[in-house]
């Protein structure tokens, strides 16, 4: 009789175990799937009692639980557990994975809009004239208006701009050895890092800061800053 008894209650911790881990399994997925149908971020948070040894069940289940059964397992809420077993807790959601692969190289986008031609001609100068880079060495630019001109790297070595108007133009790191400067007009014109200004011709010329070079000691160096 007592064989029988302590068979079938051995048997029954067993059949709790089992029982207790599938639900635990079964609760884990069918949360995880409910919550991913219903596209719910909200955390799940499982807890469960670990039985102590020889943990007695409540009295409406009888018997004894082995060691380290878990039972009375909860989804966001707290279980009541037997006096002495642990409660304890884990959420559904593991560790951060590694980086999966790389993508496929997306398709080419379309082209962009096309730019300005740039032209380097001096037979339709105007005011504004993009001019950068160009090499416009010996040539004939007197009396012509390139205010505010893009003058930037320019090639302006031995080019007569005797009476030409540059106001506003910009001739960042232009090279200007052996131009003509009499009587052109570079009022607030930008010669930052212009080169080469040695053989200039400067003669009643108008400096970058408004003043003459006849009455500026006979140049524009020590005026380039409007």
């Amino acid at each position: 009789m007592h064989l029988f008894r302590a068979a079938r209650l051995s048997g029954y911790a067993r059949l709790l175990r089992i029982v207790g881990v599938a639900a635990i399994v079964a609760l884990a997925f069918g949360a995880g799937s409910i919550f991913t149908a219903m596209g719910t971020p909200a955390p799940v948070t499982y807890s469960a009692c670990l039985a102590a040894t020889n943990s007695r069940l409540p009295s409406y289940l009888g018997g004894i639980l082995p060691n380290g059964t878990l039972y009375n397992v909860t989804i966001n809420s707290t279980p009541r557990c037997q006096q002495g077993d642990t409660l304890v807790t884990w959420n559904q959601q593991g560790p951060i994975g590694p980086a999966g692969p790389t993508g496929q190289t997306g398709t080419t986008g379309p082209s962009g809009p096309s730019g300005v031609v740039h032209d380097c001609s001096i037979s339709n100068l105007y005011p504004g004239i993009n001019l950068a880079d160009c090499d416009l060495s010996n040539s004939d630019l007197s009396g012509v208006n390139l205010d505010g001109a893009n003058l930037t790297g320019a090639n302006l070595m031995f080019v007569n701009l005797t009476g030409a108007s540059l106001l506003n133009a910009n001739l960042t790191g232009a090279l200007v050895y052996g131009a003509d400067l009499t009587g052109t007009d570079l009022t607030h014109a930008n010669m930052t890092g212009v080169g080469a200004l040695t053989a200039v011709t400067w003669s009643n010329t108008t400096c970058p800061d408004g003043s003459n070079s006849d009455g500026a000691g006979g140049d524009c160096l020590a005026h380039l800053t409007p």
